[in-house]
C-alpha cells in the first residue's frame, strides 16, 4: 500500500455521512458497483435505502451488477485502483471509451437527469 493510499484511509476511515445525507432536500441518484472492492456496496446501499426511505422526488439507490467503484465492467477493470491497471488494462480502457462502463448505466444516469430536467427539478 501506498504511502498516498494509507493517508487517505486513515483520514476517511470512519467516515459517516449519515447525518448529513438525511437533512438531504433534493433529489439524489446514488449508485455502487456490485463488485466495488473499495467499499461494502451492499451496505452502503442498504443504509442509503433505509435513511432516504419514503421519498418521493425522484431518488434512487441502484446497486449496479458486474460493477466497480468507477462502474466500469468488473471482468475487465476491477482492481481497487487504476493506478494498478495493467498495460492491457489501459489500453482496452481507452479503446472501448464508453463501452468501458457496466452495460446500461451511462444511459441510466442521463435518463436520471433528464428526467429530473423535465420535472424542472434541476438545477
Amino acid at each position: 500500500m501506498t504511502t498516498d493510499r494509507w493517508q487517505f484511509l486513515r483520514r476517511n476511515h470512519s467516515a459517516d455521512a449519515r447525518g448529513g445525507l438525511g437533512r438531504l432536500d433534493l433529489p439524489l441518484l446514488a449508485i455502487w458497483g456490485q463488485d466495488d472492492l473499495n467499499v461494502d456496496a451492499s451496505r452502503n446501499a442498504a443504509i442509503y435505502r433505509e435513511i432516504l426511505a419514503g421519498r418521493e422526488d425522484g431518488t434512487r439507490i441502484v446497486l449496479w451488477p458486474k460493477a466497480t467503484h468507477g462502474l466500469l465492467k468488473s471482468a475487465a477493470y476491477n482492481w481497487q485502483l487504476t493506478q494498478d491497471w495493467s498495460l492491457f488494462a489501459k489500453l482496452r480502457f481507452v479503446l472501448e471509451g464508453r463501452h468501458a462502463y457496466a452495460p446500461g448505466i451511462l444511459d441510466t444516469i442521463m435518463g436520471w437527469i433528464e428526467d429530473r430536467s423535465r420535472d424542472g427539478k434541476a438545477s
